[in-house]
C-alpha cells in the first residue's frame, strides 16, 4: 500500500478462538517479520494483541522500515480491527 510498499501476508498457523500466526514479506523479499494476533476472552468482550518479531540483518531500507513498523503497522492493524468490530456489531 501507500504507507509501506507492496507486500504479502502468509498465514502460517491458527488456533480457533485463540491466535493467528503470519509472516510478512515486503517488496517480494524474504520474510521480514513474523506476527501473532492473540485473542483473549474478557468479561466485556475480547482483547486483541499483536506481536511482530523479525531480523532484517544489515539491509538499510529494511532497518528503516522496522523503525517505522510500530507506527505504520500499528495504525493499519488498528484501523482494520475497528472495521472488523463494526462489522461484528
Amino acid at each position: 500500500g501507500e504507507k509501506i510498499g507492496n507486500g504479502t501476508i502468509i498465514f502460517t498457523d491458527s488456533e480457533r478462538d485463540h491466535s493467528v500466526s503470519f509472516d510478512v514479506l515486503l517488496n517480494n523479499q524474504k520474510v521480514i517479520f513474523h506476527g501473532i494476533i492473540q485473542l483473549d476472552a474478557t468479561p466485556n468482550g475480547t482483547d486483541v494483541s499483536i506481536t511482530l518479531t523479525g531480523d532484517v540483518g544489515f539491509h538499510l531500507v529494511n532497518r528503516y522500515v522496522i523503525l517505522m513498523m510500530d507506527h505504520v503497522m500499528g495504525s493499519i492493524l488498528e484501523e482494520n480491527l475497528q472495521s472488523l468490530k463494526a462489522l461484528a456489531e
